[in-house]
């Protein structure tokens, strides 16, 4: 609760033509002021009294007192996608494993033992905010990337028309074909998105493959690799929770050609900064959108998976401990971690996790 919002609530009491109804709301309101206020410290307390002198004044304090008591504020009745961290694992294991009222659609985040996500009504999460086992309970954010058009209609790709791939010559790739280093197989990027068009031509020879799932292991319906999830041959669908990555949407597979669609190929297609790499698809949004969470579990498998390099094309507002947590312990694992700077043409001076030496 800001002061700006305190402030338009002032402004609100003071308005000539309140309704009993706007009344009403004011009474909710002013409980949730003094409620935030005492939690927070954020409202300086003349302001406080200011409000309750007001509502003291009023004849019709009674009437409002047991309208409150009857009525039921409406926000409660709502479910907010939260991530939750337990204290310990056990304790995580038995929240999941449990059917709670005002609990739903309960997730554990892949590759930790003591995180989880579920969907959760309002005024259970204040219940849960004073569990014992709880140690930090934060809001699932919505992340975007930024919608593109199907790379695969681009003009531009091919190695006879480089010149129009300004990603290329900016980082002066064909110098780099010049002398011989075209990219490996050996380097796994995961491409955590919308997913990878498996059957694009200038994709497909790129693809990562989950040796230990392929061959006569692939779609049997088992976990062969032990690593929690069956049948992820071609990476993992945090949406669907299965192994089809493939792309419905073009983010992932836009990013993955800039970043490996193969050269030397006889179509006419487009070519990538590396013409040789393995490309792992790790799905966590549908239709450009997703939930933190999933991106979580996205970062931790493609870490476990053996990539090596992480590309995040994709942004939201808000911070979250769950995903600090999984980046840096990316960056602990010898990991890169490649983030968007944005479509917008926007000026960022700052630069994050650079300190400045005067």
């Amino acid at each position: 609760m800001n002061l700006g919002v305190t402030k338009g609530f002032l402004r609100s009491l003071q308005s000539a033509n309140a309704t009993e109804e706007n009344t009403a709301k004011n009474s909710i309101n002013f409980f949730m002021i003094i409620l935030y206020a005492n939690k927070f410290h954020c409202v300086n307390h003349l302001v406080i009294l200011r409000i309750v002198k007001y509502f003291f004044s009023m004849k019709k304090l009674t009437r409002i007192i047991l309208g409150l008591l009857l009525s039921t504020t409406p926000t409660w009745a709502q479910s907010e996608k939260v991530i939750i961290q337990f204290k310990s694992a056990p304790a995580a294991r038995h929240f999941a494993n449990r059917s709670l009222p005002g609990v739903s659609a309960i997730q554990p985040l892949y590759g930790t033992q003591k995180w989880v996500a579920a969907w959760i009504e309002e005024k259970k999460i204040w219940a849960l905010l004073h569990s014992p086992e709880i140690e930090l309970i934060e809001k699932d954010i919505l992340y975007t990337a930024e919608s593109t058009r199907d790379f695969t209609d681009s003009a531009a790709g091919s190695l006879s028309r480089q010149n129009e791939l300004w990603g290329i010559q900016k980082t002066r790739a064909p110098d780099a074909w010049k002398s011989g280093i075209t990219g490996s197989p050996e380097v796994v990027v995961a491409v955590i998105d919308t997913g990878i068009n498996w059957n694009h031509p200038d994709l497909a020879p790129n693809l990562w493959t989950n040796l230990g799932e392929s061959g006569t292991r692939a779609n049997n319906g088992k976990d062969d690799d032990g690593n929690g999830l069956i049948d992820d041959i071609h990476g993992w669908d945090f949406v669907t929770k299965t192994g089809d990555s493939d792309d419905d949407w073009g983010h992932g597979s836009h990013c993955a050609g800039t970043i490996g669609a193969a050269g030397k190929n006889p179509l006419d297609g487009i070519t990538g900064v590396n013409w040789k790499v393995s490309l792992m698809p790790v799905r966590w949004m549908k239709d450009g959108k997703g939930w933190g969470s999933d991106a979580i579990s996205s970062i931790r498998y493609a870490v476990k998976m053996g990539a090596r390099i992480l590309n995040n094309s994709w942004g939201g507002i808000g911070y979250s401990k769950a995903l600090e947590e999984a980046v840096r312990e990316a960056e602990a694992a010898g990991v890169l971690f490649v983030v968007s700077a944005g479509n917008h043409g926007s000026n960022c001076p700052v630069r994050a996790g650079v300190t400045e030496k005067g």
